[in-house]
């Protein structure tokens, strides 16, 4: 998934996926669509301890509604 890429090139720490974007990608799976098909949105859970500033959390969240 491009997705997957894109969050790897931001370099979070302990980072996954969460809720409707992994839940409807099986539905998806197991009803042969297009995987993405009905996703509206990716919640994506991590956590820095060496950074945790609302300045970089402002600048991660950016970066993620930018694609």
């Amino acid at each position: 998934m491009q997705i997957l890429d894109y969050i790897e090139s931001l370099k979070l720490s302990n980072f996954y996926l969460a809720a409707d974007a992994i839940f409807q990608t099986i539905w998806n799976f197991d009803d042969n669509k297009p995987l993405n098909h009905g996703i509206k949105d990716i919640d994506i859970v991590y956590y820095d301890a060496n950074n945790i500033s609302k300045e970089y959390e402002k600048s991660i969240e950016e970066k993620l509604l930018s694609i």
